[in-house]
């Protein structure tokens, strides 16, 4: 495979990582019925911190844009 190939096999596999932790964050706020601090939604999907604190960003920015 060449390296350019590798790169869009590697880009796919991290955007569809990416989408599942944003169902992930987004089935997670949904069922809870009460206010989730960081910790909660870190135990509930298993996701670092870091990467939590940058989806949760994307999440905003994309309800945002809807209203």
């Amino acid at each position: 495979m060449e390296d350019e190939e590798k790169q869009e096999v590697e880009r796919e596999i991290d955007n569809a990582r990416e989408i599942t932790n944003l169902k992930k964050i987004e089935a997670a706020l949904f069922i809870s019925g009460k206010w989730l601090n960081m910790q909660d939604l870190i135990t509930l999907t298993d996701i670092n911190p870091i990467l939590l604190r940058q989806l949760l960003e994307k999440l905003v920015e994309r309800y945002t844009k809807e209203d």
